[in-house]
């Protein structure tokens, strides 16, 4: 008997072709990696919502309870902004030294830049 069951499964994997897997596997796969994919760029989206929202409510916090431990009011009274009176004083910045920090900047920014892309490109290449 047990060799009778044996016959009839390797019967039926016989014509099998394991190679290749078949069209309706790879179209099920692949929509199952768009459902993955789709979740995972909405719970990112609802992350990053989440904390900016979260981040203008610290801010918030953090202004009333410097405001409120300080004992600090906001003067709306028109007549206190027209006494109020900003002097600029003058800057004398050393022309060499500002453009050795440009310079200094952009090349921080292109390496960045650069870094980036060889990074973007590793991450291709390896899909």
């Amino acid at each position: 008997m047990k060799d009778h069951d044996k016959d009839i499964f390797k019967s039926l994997f016989e014509h099998t072709e394991l190679d290749e897997p078949s069209a309706s596997f790879e179209s099920r796969l692949m929509k199952q990696v768009r459902i993955v994919s789709k979740k995972q760029k909405r719970k990112k989206l609802i992350v990053n919502i989440l904390a900016t929202t979260g981040g203008i409510a610290a801010a918030i916090i953090v202004t009333v309870s410097i405001f409120s431990f300080f004992d600090l009011s906001v003067n709306t009274d028109p007549d206190h902004w027209e006494q109020l009176t900003a002097s600029i004083p003058s800057l004398h910045f050393d022309p060499l030294i500002t453009s050795i920090g440009a310079i200094c900047m952009l090349l921080l920014m292109g390496d960045t830049l650069i870094r980036r892309k060889i990074f973007d490109r590793k991450q291709d290449n390896n899909k």
